[in-house]
Order: C-alpha cells, then sequence, then structure tokens
C-alpha cells in the first residue's frame, strides 16, 4: 500500500490497488506552494502527465505541518458616548457620555499539549474581539475578549511586511505569550469635553480599529541532535534502537515523510533527537520531499550524519548532503557533527571499515561505525553525543525577545496634512478623523465646536495655508462638509 518512485521518475504513472476498492492513483507534492503556504497533503486522481516525485501511504493523513500563514487583527476600540444627564431636580445635569471599551488582542500561547500547527488548518484568520461603545451615566463599554491561539513551543513568528519578513518572537517555554495584535483603543466620551466654556460638549472620539498583521507561523523543533543522511541509510532503525520511539522501519527508502523526535535517555542524562526525512542531490529544486524540513536543525546542538556503508563512495554521498544543508543555511554546518557508519552487522561492510575511515578522516570529524540492527556501537555514540552535548556551548538566541506590547493609542504628535484631491481638500489626521465620525453636523453647536477642535489641532491654518475658500469641500475620514 505505498507508491515508491526513483529520485528522478520523470512523467512516471504508478497505480495499487486499495482493499475492496477500485485502483486509484495519488501523489505527494508539498512544493507547490509558497514557504508561508506549504501543507504536506496527499492529492487524490493524479493525471497520466503529472510526475510522482516521492514515497507516501496512500491513506488521507497529514504530515507534520510546520509552517502555516494566518492574517490576524486586534478589536475595534468602542466609540465614546454623547449623553447628558437629565433627572427631575437635577437642572444642570452636565454630559455623562461614558467612554468606550478597549478592542482584545490577539495573542500567541505556547503550550506542550500540540505537537506542530495542524489544528490551524482552515484558521485563515482571527480577530480579537471589538469592544463595546459607551452609553450615558458615565458607563464605560466593554472590553473585547482577547483571543488565544495555541502554538506548539519552538514556534517562530514572522509578519510579512513590504520591506520582506521581521520576527516578531519566538516561543520556546511553556506558557510564553507574545501580543501579535493589539486591540484599538476606546473613544473618549462627550463628558471628556466639558471645560468651564464648553459646559455642552456634542462631541466625542470613534474607537480605534486594531492592528491587522499577516503573520507566518514556522515550528522549529526543541531538539538536541538532528539525525540527517540519505534514504534507507537505518536513521528510523537507529531512532528506535536508542529511545522509546517507534518510527516505521521498512526495507526502502522514505519511510520517514515527516521529522520524528525521540528521547535518549541515559542514568540522569537525556537528550532530544529528530530523524530527518533522507536528503537527495537537487532537494533545494523539489526533487524527493525537498529541503524544508531542515529548518528543525536551527536548535540542534550537534549533528549526527548516518551513513550507508555499503554505499560505493561515501564521500560523495556526505558531500551531497552537506551541499543541500549548506544551500539551505550555511551556519547548519558550523554545528559539531558525528559521521555514523551504519550495517557493519554485513559482512562486506565489516571488511571496508579500514578503507572508510581513511576516507572519511578527510572531514575531521568523530567517527562511528554502528550496526542498528544489531545494536553493536550503539552505545558508544550515545556516550559521544552526550560528551559533545556537554562540551558544546548553548548558542546565542538570534531571534529577538517579543517586546513589551501596549493598547494601540493615537499618536499625539502626529502633524497634519492637507492634499488636494481634484477641488477636495483632504485632511490627514487621525485625531480629527475620530473626531468627526461622531460628531452630528446637523447641530449649529456641534459644527461650532469641532471648528474650534480643528483650529486647536493646527487643521484649520493647515486649510488655508493650501487655499481653502468658503463653500470649498473638506473631506476628514470618511466625512465630506463645507468649509464655513
Amino acid at each position: 500500500h505505498y507508491l515508491g518512485t526513483p529520485p528522478n521518475p520523470g512523467r512516471a504513472l504508478i497505480s495499487t490497488c486499495i482493499a475492496g476498492n477500485a485502483p486509484r492513483l495519488f501523489r505527494y507534492e508539498p512544493y507547490r506552494f509558497l514557504p508561508w503556504q506549504r501543507l504536506h497533503k496527499l492529492n487524490s486522481f493524479v493525471s497520466a502527465n503529472a510526475p510522482i516525485t516521492a514515497v507516501t501511504k496512500l491513506k488521507y493523513s497529514i504530515y507534520m505541518y510546520d509552517i502555516h500563514a494566518i492574517t490576524i487583527s486586534g478589536g475595534k476600540g468602542g466609540n465614546g458616548s454623547i449623553g447628558f444627564r437629565r433627572e427631575k431636580f437635577i437642572p444642570r445635569g452636565g454630559p455623562d457620555g461614558g467612554d468606550g471599551g478597549n478592542g482584545g488582542n490577539v495573542l500567541f500561547i505556547g503550550t506542550d499539549s500540540v505537537n506542530d500547527l495542524v489544528h490551524l488548518v482552515g484558521v485563515p484568520k482571527v480577530e480579537g474581539e471589538n469592544a463595546m461603545g459607551g452609553s450615558g451615566r458615565n458607563r464605560s463599554g466593554h472590553d473585547g475578549q482577547t483571543k488565544s491561539i495555541r502554538v506548539p513551543l519552538g514556534t517562530v513568528i514572522w509578519e510579512r511586511t513590504d520591506s520582506g519578513m521581521t520576527c516578531l518572537g519566538e516561543i520556546v517555554s511553556e506558557g510564553d505569550v507574545i501580543v501579535a495584535a493589539r486591540g484599538g483603543h476606546g473613544g473618549s466620551g462627550n463628558k471628556r469635553f466639558a471645560t468651564p466654556t464648553n459646559r455642552t460638549p456634542w462631541l466625542a472620539e470613534a474607537g480605534l480599529p486594531g492592528e491587522l498583521k499577516e503573520l507566518v507561523l514556522e515550528l522549529r523543533m526543541k531538539i538536541d541532535v538532528g539525525m540527517i543522511g540519505m534514504p534507507n541509510a537505518g536513521k528510523s532503525q537507529l531512532l528506535q534502537k536508542i529511545s522509546k520511539a517507534r518510527p516505521e522501519v521498512a526495507g526502502y527508502p522514505f519511510t520517514t515523510t515527516e521529522p520524528a523526535p525521540g528521547v535518549v535517555t541515559r542514568e540522569w542524562k537525556s537528550f532530544v533527537i529528530a530523524e530527518l526525512p533522507g536528503i537527495l542531490p537537487g532537494a533545494n529544486q523539489g526533487n524527493s520531499l525537498g529541503r524544508s524540513f531542515l529548518r528543525h536543525l536551527w536548535r540542534a546542538k550537534v549533528i549526527v550524519h548516518l551513513l550507508d556503508g555499503s554505499v560505493e563512495d561515501p564521500s560523495a554521498t556526505i558531500t551531497g548532503v552537506n551541499t543541500e544543508v549548506a544551500a539551505f543555511e550555511s551556519s547548519f554546518l558550523q554545528k559539531p557533527q558525528v559521521i555514523v557508519v551504519n550495517k557493519i552487522d554485513l559482512p562486506a561492510v565489516r571488511a571496508r571499515i579500514p578503507v572508510l575511515r581513511r576516507r572519511l578522516a578527510r572531514y575531521g570529524v568523530s567517527m562511528h561505525f554502528i550496526s542498528a540492527e544489531t545494536g553493536e556501537g550503539v552505545e558508544e555514540l550515545v556516550e559521544q553525543i552526550l560528551q559533545l552535548l556537554e562540551e558544546t556551548p548553548p548558542e546565542p538566541n538570534p531571534l529577538p525577545p517579543p517586546a513589551v506590547v501596549r493598547l494601540l493609542r493615537q499618536s499625539r504628535s502626529a502633524e497634519p496634512q492637507v492634499v488636494r484631491d481634484g477641488l477636495v481638500f483632504v485632511v490627514l489626521s487621525p485625531k480629527a478623523e475620530r473626531m468627526v465620525r461622531l460628531a452630528d453636523l446637523r447641530r449649529f453647536q456641534a459644527r461650532l465646536q469641532l471648528r474650534q477642535m480643528l483650529t486647536r489641532l493646527g487643521i484649520a491654518k493647515a486649510l488655508e495655508e493650501a487655499g481653502v475658500q468658503p463653500g470649498d469641500t473638506v473631506r476628514i475620514g470618511v466625512v465630506e462638509m463645507k468649509w464655513e
């Protein structure tokens, strides 16, 4: 019930029978998407002209989903209220419009209860809850509820901008929190605008919209050791031998299609090792399973390069794999590396040990000759890895720590600008846009107070410098008015 093809199958067509069903055709195509849209998936009913370039199970199963694009937005702040106190025996109640609530934030919370990002499949956007507006009797609006998104440990959060990708932070420990999108600040009610000379304010502020961001979540597994190599070198069997992990072991390549972690424990010492799928030459061009899974080597301190001892040219095999690793990230080759030659239980391989030792000595790294089948040399390898982990200092974190995020408030230092749009004077001032949005311009008092506010903000002067005349159309935000 598996499909297998050579590294370069061309336009091959392979079919097989599923028990009880007619023959069906499948293909595995994880790399037809952009990096932030990549999803390991199975597509059914492949056409005869489409190449099949990997080995995969004939099941509708989802493989490790380690990168996800998502749009998030903070909740909108509530509008301020315009109200006046009207009660018996209180002739001068004054303004009592309450403030709007603050919009809800969007958080990412680290948890070890999820292993990848598959729970976010089908979730293209997450929005914080909008806040409630203020009301009379000085009642403030209810704040919007914060939305929390659970992500696995090791998740790096990137923001996609016009200038490229910017790292917002990473989740490395249980309970780590990153506020990715801030909710908008609530608007002020008309009570906030009462002064000794203006006791009946008819103006209030609209709430600010929340932040809108396009993010890419990238999972980099928290591992100590990464195991790489060509397909069918025995990586799964070695992982099964040294840990309690039970990856699939078979006599054909590409039984591993996703990183498989395992915990190795010896007395009071332990480390996490992850087996990565096999790497073939040309993986950087999308051949075989590609090489995107190499991102999980970011946090590894030691790299174990497993080599099939029966190959004709072991040096070419190691060089080919290292070339693909360097094409993904050159700094990975600076990590301590151990070359492990497997299958010495075969007489032909055991006889080649002296020759292999001489050929591989030029790499200048530790070498071990083992048999993952019988366990020969495996414990010595584990001891060597433990020693390397103790000697290797922790790498400095290249990613910036998450910044302290506060509510999204209006900038007070922004100077107003006036631009011409044909015969319309367009005012660019967030403060004025919030004020005019809720103003009842049918009231003369509201228009008078708005004019005073525009004068205080410097907008009236900017309009006069731009050449505005009485009767001209002025646009502030979505509101157009005649200049008086």
